[in-house]
């Protein structure tokens, strides 16, 4: 029998599956009041976006509420798209830590101005595995030129470390004086952005325990564990900005009892949510109906909305028109 012509080395390679389809997601950033995002925004949506998430703060700082919102609204097959990496990134460190959240939910990263960084494709992704091992070198590079200026100090016979803490008589007063610094510091971050997260937690505390407080806030893109959300609930307390109640413990309630008390305290929280909205946020936060299903129909949240306004847990002004909305 003749073999066949065509040897198995020639043959076509099958074609690589297909990247999954999703949204375009945008992000635009300038940095002061006086500037405007008009441009960076036609930009995104020249390229396809149609949901875009716009910021005005400075790159170097880590409190981005619509970064961490547009972050969580990421899902498998969307695509995070940028005008440039220094609109996103304070530098080559958080650039990876934000493409490793985007990979996780199963999205993809993309920069316009540089076309290179693209996640999506394969040398896109090797580019950025690339940039991930220069700025581990420049990590270790920092430690090691840290330690050798140490060792070098102390050979000269320089002693490490703040005066006023290796004097026993001034050390006392030295933490007190740096405790009070940070707390201050603490407090004034924590006013400057209570507005995205103080509203929630006071309408559902102490109704609703701690772990649904923190995914209603993690919804709504606030990124909250259990144990740093007390901690800044007992800072507003003493501060004055939220009632000592807050704290309190949480009374346990039935299954249904409790799924109306978080449908009411995501109303609470955002007045302007529809009843699909909200059903949406229940799904996406993995909350079960009263009959133990998993997709929420409008007309069960509103059931749940009537009941609250009748238990008198919402104003009696949320009508059924409101409701209904």
């Amino acid at each position: 029998m003749a073999k066949s012509s065509v040897s198995s080395r020639t043959r076509a390679p099958k074609s690589s599956p297909a990247l999954p389809a999703g949204r375009m997601v945008g992000y635009a950033r300038v940095s002061t009041t006086g500037q405007t995002v008009a441009a960076q925004v036609a930009g995104l949506r020249a390229v396809g976006c149609t949901v875009i998430f716009e910021e005005t703060g400075s790159g170097a700082s880590r409190e981005r509420p619509e970064l961490a919102k547009c972050l969580a609204s990421i899902m498998s097959g969307d695509t995070l798209v940028v005008p440039a990496l220094d609109r996103v990134a304070r530098g080559l460190t958080h650039l990876l830590e934000v493409v490793d959240v985007i990979k996780a939910a199963g999205g993809h990263f993309r920069s316009i101005r540089e076309a290179a960084i693209d996640t999506s494709s394969i040398s896109g992704m090797l580019l950025v595995q690339i940039i991930g091992a220069i700025a581990q070198f420049e990590r270790e590079l920092i430690r090691e030129r840290t330690r050798l200026g140490i060792r070098a100090a102390m050979a000269a016979g320089k002693k490490m470390g703040a005066p006023a803490l290796r004097d026993r008589k001034t050390r006392k007063a030295a933490l007190a004086k740096m405790t009070a610094a940070r707390d201050a510091s603490h407090s004034a971050k924590l006013a400057a952005g209570s507005a995205a997260w103080l509203p929630t937690l006071l309408a559902m505390r102490p109704a609703s325990p701690w772990p649904d407080v923190c995914a209603v806030l993690s919804q709504a893109g606030s990124q909250w564990s259990e144990e740093r959300l007390r901690r800044a609930a007992r800072r507003c307390v003493r501060q004055g900005l939220a009632p000592a109640t807050i704290l309190d413990r949480s009374e346990r309630r039935a299954p249904d009892d409790r799924t109306m008390q978080l449908v009411c305290a995501i109303r609470l929280a955002s007045p302007a949510m529809s009843v699909r909205e909200i059903g949406a946020q229940l799904e996406a936060m993995k909350e079960r109906t009263v009959r133990g299903g998993a997709a929420w129909s409008p007309s069960s949240v509103q059931m749940l909305l009537q009941r609250a306004v009748a238990c008198g847990m919402l104003p009696a002004s949320d009508d059924e028109e409101r409701i209904a909305a």
